[in-house]
């Protein structure tokens, strides 16, 4: 991965904490943690398309909260060490 994308995703990480930090934030990502079956299960029996579909919604809410569970220090110290 070049320094430049660890650039962007540095600036991603933060963004996504400053989201979730916020009222707005918190609000939302309780709604979309329910709406895209964070903690449930996704499998319709009988509905594989149904079952991938709800799959697709979790992976969504998957990637937020692993943007906002990243240390950006750790990307930091990344980047770094690739400019060497």
């Amino acid at each position: 991965m070049s320094s430049e994308r660890l650039r962007e995703l540095e600036g991603l990480i933060v963004s996504y904490k400053a989201f979730a930090e916020s009222d707005d934030g918190v609000a939302i990502l309780e709604d979309l943690s329910r709406e895209c079956y964070e903690k449930e299960l996704t499998f319709v029996d009988g509905n594989p398309n149904g079952t991938a579909f709800n799959e697709g919604k979790r992976y969504v809410m998957l990637h937020i909260r692993r943007f906002i569970n990243t240390n950006v220090d750790d990307v930091r110290e990344l980047s770094k060490k690739l400019e060497r």
